[in-house]
């Protein structure tokens, strides 16, 4: 078993983990309500919750277009799993479907 694989076995307490990341959110909020563009990391490593805090962050914050990035990993059709609810906020979505991809604003 390599480094990494055993890395992500450690056990790790989620909900201590999101209650940080929320905490985190609270603070952001304070400096800002909004963004222009959010460029945010997923990781389909840690399963199919891999879009949660994402997610998390669209519902807290106005969002002007939404990008998804470090994803190659889990595939590229692992972001398209975050349009739809983009779509639902009406918030559009920068999908990158294949390496070296560029969108134009």
């Amino acid at each position: 078993m390599d480094y990494l694989q055993r890395r992500f076995e450690e056990d790790i307490d989620s909900i201590t983990h999101e209650r940080r990341y929320l905490g985190e959110l609270k603070d952001i909020r304070k400096m800002a309500d909004s963004f222009d563009i959010m460029m945010f990391p997923i990781d389909g490593r840690i399963g199919n919750g891999y879009t949660v805090g994402a997610c998390q962050f669209i519902e807290r914050f106005k969002v002007s277009m939404f990008v998804l990035m470090h994803f190659v990993a889990c595939g590229f059709e692992s972001s398209w799993r975050m349009k739809e609810f983009t779509n639902e906020k009406h918030i559009p979505f920068g999908n990158i479907s294949r390496d070296g991809e560029t969108i134009e604003i």
